[in-house]
Protein backbone atom coordinates (compact mmCIF):
# COMPACT_ATOMS: atom_id res chain seq x y z
CA UNK A 1 0.00 0.00 0.00
CA UNK A 2 1.55 3.36 -1.02
CA UNK A 3 1.88 6.13 1.52
CA UNK A 4 -1.19 8.34 1.45
CA UNK A 5 -4.57 9.00 3.10
CA UNK A 6 -5.60 5.33 3.14
CA UNK A 7 -2.27 4.24 4.64
CA UNK A 8 -2.60 6.96 7.27
CA UNK A 9 -6.08 5.70 8.22
CA UNK A 10 -4.71 2.15 8.57
CA UNK A 11 -1.90 3.40 10.75
CA UNK A 12 -4.17 5.50 12.96
CA UNK A 13 -6.57 2.60 13.44
CA UNK A 14 -3.84 0.22 14.61
CA UNK A 15 -2.00 2.87 16.63
CA UNK A 16 -5.13 3.93 18.51
CA UNK A 17 -5.89 0.32 19.41
CA UNK A 18 -2.31 -0.52 20.36
CA UNK A 19 -0.63 2.58 21.76
CA UNK A 20 0.97 2.56 25.21
CA UNK A 21 -2.15 3.68 27.08
CA UNK A 22 -4.50 1.36 25.19
CA UNK A 23 -2.13 -1.58 25.71
CA UNK A 24 -2.45 -1.12 29.45
CA UNK A 25 -6.18 -1.80 29.07
CA UNK A 26 -5.41 -5.28 27.72
CA UNK A 27 -3.46 -6.25 30.82
CA UNK A 28 -6.67 -7.49 32.41
CA UNK A 29 -7.05 -10.06 29.62
CA UNK A 30 -3.32 -10.87 29.53
CA UNK A 31 -3.47 -11.58 33.26
CA UNK A 32 -6.39 -14.01 32.81
CA UNK A 33 -4.90 -15.77 29.78
CA UNK A 34 -1.48 -16.22 31.39
CA UNK A 35 -3.19 -17.85 34.40
CA UNK A 36 -5.06 -20.12 31.99
CA UNK A 37 -1.73 -21.07 30.39
CA UNK A 38 -0.16 -21.95 33.74
CA UNK A 39 -3.17 -24.10 34.57
CA UNK A 40 -2.97 -25.92 31.22
CA UNK A 41 0.54 -27.10 32.02
CA UNK A 42 -0.63 -28.81 35.21
CA UNK A 43 -2.27 -31.48 33.07
CA UNK A 44 -0.56 -31.24 29.68
CA UNK A 45 2.99 -30.93 28.38
CA UNK A 46 1.89 -29.99 24.86
CA UNK A 47 3.04 -26.40 25.07
CA UNK A 48 2.63 -25.89 21.30
CA UNK A 49 -1.15 -26.15 21.72
CA UNK A 50 -1.26 -24.52 25.15
CA UNK A 51 0.38 -21.37 23.80
CA UNK A 52 -2.47 -20.97 21.30
CA UNK A 53 -4.70 -19.20 23.81
CA UNK A 54 -7.91 -17.48 22.81
CA UNK A 55 -7.72 -13.75 22.31
CA UNK A 56 -10.04 -10.81 22.61
CA UNK A 57 -12.11 -10.14 19.50
CA UNK A 58 -10.69 -6.94 18.03
CA UNK A 59 -13.42 -6.53 15.42
CA UNK A 60 -16.23 -5.21 17.65
CA UNK A 61 -14.11 -2.42 19.11
CA UNK A 62 -12.20 -1.66 15.91
CA UNK A 63 -15.39 -1.22 13.91
CA UNK A 64 -16.54 1.52 16.32
CA UNK A 65 -13.43 3.58 15.65
CA UNK A 66 -13.86 6.72 13.58
CA UNK A 67 -10.90 5.64 11.43
CA UNK A 68 -12.60 2.33 10.63
CA UNK A 69 -15.82 4.07 9.63
CA UNK A 70 -13.85 5.96 6.98
CA UNK A 71 -12.61 2.69 5.44
CA UNK A 72 -14.57 0.21 3.30
CA UNK A 73 -15.74 -2.82 5.31
CA UNK A 74 -13.45 -5.25 3.47
CA UNK A 75 -10.46 -2.99 4.12
CA UNK A 76 -11.33 -2.84 7.82
CA UNK A 77 -11.53 -6.66 7.89
CA UNK A 78 -8.10 -6.82 6.27
CA UNK A 79 -6.65 -4.40 8.82
CA UNK A 80 -8.07 -6.40 11.74
CA UNK A 81 -6.79 -9.64 10.19
CA UNK A 82 -3.34 -8.12 9.94
CA UNK A 83 -3.40 -7.34 13.66
CA UNK A 84 -4.40 -10.91 14.46
CA UNK A 85 -1.73 -12.56 12.31
CA UNK A 86 1.00 -10.14 13.37
CA UNK A 87 0.20 -10.41 17.06
CA UNK A 88 -0.89 -13.96 17.77
CA UNK A 89 1.47 -16.11 15.72
CA UNK A 90 4.60 -14.06 16.37
CA UNK A 91 4.10 -14.06 20.15
CA UNK A 92 3.47 -17.80 20.10
CA UNK A 93 6.69 -18.42 18.15
CA UNK A 94 8.72 -16.31 20.56
CA UNK A 95 7.31 -18.26 23.53
CA UNK A 96 8.15 -21.54 21.80
CA UNK A 97 11.69 -20.27 21.35
CA UNK A 98 11.77 -19.36 25.03
CA UNK A 99 10.94 -22.98 25.94
CA UNK A 100 13.69 -24.19 23.61
CA UNK A 101 16.19 -21.82 25.25
CA UNK A 102 15.20 -23.08 28.71
CA UNK A 103 15.85 -26.66 27.61
CA UNK A 104 19.17 -25.84 25.94
CA UNK A 105 20.34 -23.53 28.73
CA UNK A 106 18.92 -24.67 32.11
CA UNK A 107 20.90 -21.97 33.90
CA UNK A 108 18.61 -19.39 32.27
CA UNK A 109 15.66 -20.80 34.21
CA UNK A 110 17.60 -21.16 37.46
CA UNK A 111 18.79 -17.56 37.45
CA UNK A 112 15.34 -16.33 36.57
CA UNK A 113 13.86 -18.35 39.41
CA UNK A 114 16.38 -16.90 41.83
CA UNK A 115 15.34 -13.37 40.89
CA UNK A 116 11.62 -14.18 41.07
CA UNK A 117 11.95 -15.99 44.40
CA UNK A 118 13.82 -13.01 45.82
CA UNK A 119 11.58 -10.25 44.45
CA UNK A 120 8.15 -11.91 44.20
CA UNK A 121 8.41 -14.77 46.67
CA UNK A 122 6.55 -18.07 46.65
CA UNK A 123 3.16 -16.88 47.93
CA UNK A 124 1.86 -15.10 44.82
CA UNK A 125 2.20 -14.91 41.05
CA UNK A 126 4.34 -12.23 39.39
CA UNK A 127 2.20 -9.28 38.31
CA UNK A 128 2.43 -6.40 35.87
CA UNK A 129 3.07 -3.96 38.69
CA UNK A 130 6.29 -5.73 39.65
CA UNK A 131 7.86 -6.24 36.22
CA UNK A 132 10.11 -3.19 36.57
CA UNK A 133 11.74 -4.91 39.55
CA UNK A 134 12.76 -7.91 37.43
CA UNK A 135 15.78 -6.78 35.39
CA UNK A 136 16.88 -10.36 34.66
CA UNK A 137 13.49 -11.28 33.16
CA UNK A 138 13.52 -8.09 31.06
CA UNK A 139 17.03 -8.91 29.84
CA UNK A 140 15.92 -12.44 29.00
CA UNK A 141 13.05 -11.15 26.85
CA UNK A 142 15.36 -8.71 25.04
CA UNK A 143 17.86 -11.47 24.28
CA UNK A 144 15.07 -13.73 22.99
CA UNK A 145 14.04 -11.03 20.55
CA UNK A 146 17.64 -10.43 19.46
CA UNK A 147 19.00 -13.97 19.23
CA UNK A 148 16.51 -15.44 16.75
CA UNK A 149 14.28 -12.68 15.36
CA UNK A 150 10.91 -14.00 14.23
CA UNK A 151 11.10 -11.79 11.16
CA UNK A 152 14.79 -11.97 10.17
CA UNK A 153 14.40 -9.58 7.23
CA UNK A 154 11.70 -7.43 8.76
CA UNK A 155 8.80 -6.02 6.76
CA UNK A 156 9.67 -4.79 3.24
CA UNK A 157 9.11 -1.10 2.57
CA UNK A 158 9.02 0.89 -0.67
CA UNK A 159 10.82 4.13 -1.48
CA UNK A 160 8.32 6.73 -2.72
CA UNK A 161 10.96 9.05 -4.18
CA UNK A 162 14.62 8.95 -5.17
CA UNK A 163 16.90 8.80 -2.17
CA UNK A 164 20.54 8.36 -1.26
CA UNK A 165 22.10 6.59 1.70
CA UNK A 166 25.84 6.50 2.43
CA UNK A 167 26.56 7.24 -1.20
CA UNK A 168 24.15 4.62 -2.56
CA UNK A 169 21.49 5.89 -4.95
CA UNK A 170 18.06 4.37 -4.26
CA UNK A 171 15.54 5.01 -7.06
CA UNK A 172 11.86 5.60 -6.34
CA UNK A 173 9.86 2.37 -6.17
CA UNK A 174 12.75 0.30 -4.80
CA UNK A 175 11.95 -2.30 -2.16
CA UNK A 176 13.96 -1.84 1.02
CA UNK A 177 14.57 -4.81 3.30
CA UNK A 178 16.12 -4.34 6.73
CA UNK A 179 18.39 -7.27 7.57
CA UNK A 180 17.32 -7.60 11.20
CA UNK A 181 19.17 -10.87 11.64
CA UNK A 182 22.36 -9.22 10.43
CA UNK A 183 21.85 -6.21 12.68
CA UNK A 184 21.11 -8.43 15.69
CA UNK A 185 24.31 -10.37 15.05
CA UNK A 186 26.57 -7.40 14.36
CA UNK A 187 29.87 -8.22 16.09
CA UNK A 188 30.69 -4.53 16.46
CA UNK A 189 27.68 -4.17 18.76
CA UNK A 190 27.14 -7.63 20.27
CA UNK A 191 29.97 -9.71 21.66
CA UNK A 192 29.77 -13.33 20.42
CA UNK A 193 26.34 -12.64 18.87
CA UNK A 194 25.52 -16.25 17.94
CA UNK A 195 25.56 -17.25 21.63
CA UNK A 196 22.42 -16.81 23.69
CA UNK A 197 23.54 -14.55 26.51
CA UNK A 198 20.84 -12.64 28.38
CA UNK A 199 23.49 -11.12 30.66
CA UNK A 200 24.54 -8.76 27.86
CA UNK A 201 21.32 -6.77 28.41
CA UNK A 202 21.88 -6.73 32.16
CA UNK A 203 25.33 -5.25 31.64
CA UNK A 204 24.14 -2.81 28.99
CA UNK A 205 20.34 -2.27 28.94
CA UNK A 206 20.75 0.32 26.17
CA UNK A 207 21.72 -2.34 23.61
CA UNK A 208 19.33 -2.16 20.64
CA UNK A 209 16.36 -4.48 20.15
CA UNK A 210 15.12 -4.22 16.57
CA UNK A 211 12.56 -7.05 16.55
CA UNK A 212 9.69 -4.58 16.21
CA UNK A 213 11.33 -2.35 13.65
CA UNK A 214 12.53 1.19 14.20
CA UNK A 215 11.83 4.82 13.48
CA UNK A 216 8.44 5.95 12.19
CA UNK A 217 7.62 2.42 11.01
CA UNK A 218 8.00 0.86 14.44
CA UNK A 219 5.42 -1.91 14.91
CA UNK A 220 2.42 -0.32 16.66
CA UNK A 221 1.84 -3.53 18.64
CA UNK A 222 5.20 -3.58 20.40
CA UNK A 223 3.73 -2.40 23.71
CA UNK A 224 1.15 -5.18 23.70
CA UNK A 225 3.69 -7.81 22.65
CA UNK A 226 6.16 -6.80 25.35
CA UNK A 227 3.41 -7.00 27.96
CA UNK A 228 2.39 -10.50 26.87
CA UNK A 229 5.95 -11.80 26.75
CA UNK A 230 6.97 -10.38 30.12
CA UNK A 231 3.94 -11.59 32.07
CA UNK A 232 3.86 -15.08 30.52
CA UNK A 233 7.60 -15.69 30.78
CA UNK A 234 7.88 -14.40 34.34
CA UNK A 235 4.99 -16.61 35.45
CA UNK A 236 6.25 -19.70 33.63
CA UNK A 237 9.68 -19.34 35.22
CA UNK A 238 8.08 -18.71 38.64
CA UNK A 239 5.85 -21.77 38.39
CA UNK A 240 7.72 -24.45 36.46
CA UNK A 241 10.97 -26.25 35.86
CA UNK A 242 11.37 -27.12 32.18
CA UNK A 243 13.14 -30.17 30.81
CA UNK A 244 13.68 -31.93 27.53
CA UNK A 245 11.20 -34.73 26.96
CA UNK A 246 13.40 -37.84 27.00
CA UNK A 247 10.58 -39.88 25.44
CA UNK A 248 10.43 -37.63 22.41
CA UNK A 249 10.12 -39.79 19.26
CA UNK A 250 12.32 -39.41 16.20
CA UNK A 251 15.87 -38.25 15.75
CA UNK A 252 17.08 -35.76 18.40
CA UNK A 253 18.75 -33.68 15.68
CA UNK A 254 15.42 -32.83 14.04
CA UNK A 255 15.14 -29.01 14.28
CA UNK A 256 11.53 -28.68 13.15
CA UNK A 257 9.74 -29.84 16.30
CA UNK A 258 10.61 -30.58 19.89
CA UNK A 259 8.80 -31.56 23.05
CA UNK A 260 9.26 -30.32 26.58
CA UNK A 261 8.26 -31.44 30.04
CA UNK A 262 6.93 -28.97 32.62
CA UNK A 263 7.22 -29.81 36.31
CA UNK A 264 5.51 -27.51 38.82
CA UNK A 265 8.09 -26.36 41.35
CA UNK A 266 6.10 -27.11 44.51
CA UNK A 267 2.70 -28.16 45.81
CA UNK A 268 2.17 -24.65 47.16
CA UNK A 269 2.76 -23.12 43.74
CA UNK A 270 0.36 -25.60 42.17
CA UNK A 271 -2.31 -24.59 44.67
CA UNK A 272 -1.74 -20.91 43.87
CA UNK A 273 -2.10 -21.64 40.14
CA UNK A 274 -5.33 -23.55 40.72
CA UNK A 275 -6.73 -20.84 42.99
CA UNK A 276 -5.89 -18.01 40.59
CA UNK A 277 -7.52 -19.93 37.75
CA UNK A 278 -10.66 -20.61 39.79
CA UNK A 279 -11.21 -16.96 40.78
CA UNK A 280 -10.33 -15.48 37.37
CA UNK A 281 -13.17 -13.95 35.40
CA UNK A 282 -14.62 -16.52 32.98
CA UNK A 283 -17.41 -14.46 31.44
CA UNK A 284 -16.07 -13.57 28.00
CA UNK A 285 -18.65 -10.84 27.49
CA UNK A 286 -17.82 -9.25 30.83
CA UNK A 287 -14.10 -9.40 30.06
CA UNK A 288 -14.62 -7.70 26.69
CA UNK A 289 -16.78 -5.01 28.24
CA UNK A 290 -14.15 -4.22 30.87
CA UNK A 291 -11.45 -3.93 28.22
CA UNK A 292 -13.74 -1.84 26.01
CA UNK A 293 -14.46 0.56 28.86
CA UNK A 294 -10.75 0.86 29.67
CA UNK A 295 -9.87 1.59 26.04
CA UNK A 296 -12.61 4.16 25.66
CA UNK A 297 -11.57 5.87 28.88
CA UNK A 298 -8.13 6.33 27.32
CA UNK A 299 -9.69 8.21 24.39
CA UNK A 300 -11.56 10.65 26.62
Amino acid sequence: MPYGPEWQLHRRLSSNLLNAKASNAYRYLQDIESKQLLHEFLSSHDFHIALEVDCWNWSKEARQRSEAKELPWEVTCYAIGELYVAGIHTTKMILEMFVMVCILHPEVVRKGQEELDSVVGAERLPSFTGLESLPYIRALVSELLRWRPISPIGVPHAVIKDDEYLGYFIPAGSTIIANQLGMNHDETIFDDPSRFNQVRYLQNPSLPVSAFGFGRRLCPGHYLAHGSLHIVISRLVWAYDMFSDENQPGEPANPTFFNARFSVRSVDRQQIIEKEKSVADKDEKAIMEKIRDKIRSVDM
